[in-house]
């Protein structure tokens, strides 16, 4: 709801995307989403044994592209 409400104008207004464009850029991000925790919940459960590591894995990530 929140990436239709706000996100769409912003895609359409800031960075001049056609309406279809800019939902179907937010559709992937959905999906993108969805199998992207799915994985991550499998990788940290079967393959790490340790949710630990991925959530500091993660944490790190997400830092590192904060500031890039």
């Amino acid at each position: 709801m929140m990436q239709g409400l706000r996100a769409l104008p912003y895609l359409m207004d800031v960075h001049g995307l056609m309406q279809r464009d800019a939902a179907n850029m937010l559709t992937l991000w959905a999906i993108g989403l969805i199998v992207g925790c799915a994985l991550w919940g499998y990788v940290a459960d079967r393959v790490l044994k340790t949710r630990k590591g991925v959530i500091c894995g993660g944490a790190v990530v997400y830092a590192f592209l904060g500031f890039c």
